[in-house]
């Protein structure tokens, strides 16, 4: 589920931080709206989405805009996350320079 953000969010900044990524939080009515950035010239695998595991409910990241081959994002991934005190996010990226991607497993709190 994709969330449209308006006047009424309030920006968070970064909750979580990874060397090839890091997550941005805004706090929305009923939840969080969370973004997946990648590091300057890491690439998030669009064949294997982000997601984030919620107490065993698995939310997905996505984005509409990926390279050619759909084998990679080309923007930030977005996800809205319900009321939850933290979630495991899990992301397939490509480091700068590297033709494998590694998997990131990263906490990330959400309250």
């Amino acid at each position: 589920m994709l969330l449209a953000l308006n006047g009424c969010a309030s920006p968070d900044g970064v909750v979580a931080r990874h060397e090839f990524l890091h997550v941005e939080r805004v706090t929305v009515e009923g939840g969080d709206s969370l973004t997946v950035v990648a590091a300057p010239g890491a690439r998030v695998n669009a064949r294997l989405p982000p997601s984030l595991d919620v107490g065993g409910v698995v939310v997905r990241f996505s984005s509409s805009e990926q390279t050619p081959d759909s084998a990679y994002f080309t923007a930030n991934t977005v996800a809205f996350v319900p009321d939850a005190a933290e979630g495991t996010l899990y992301a397939s990226v490509c480091p700068r320079d590297q033709s494998v991607c590694r998997i990131v497993e990263l906490p990330v709190p959400l309250r």
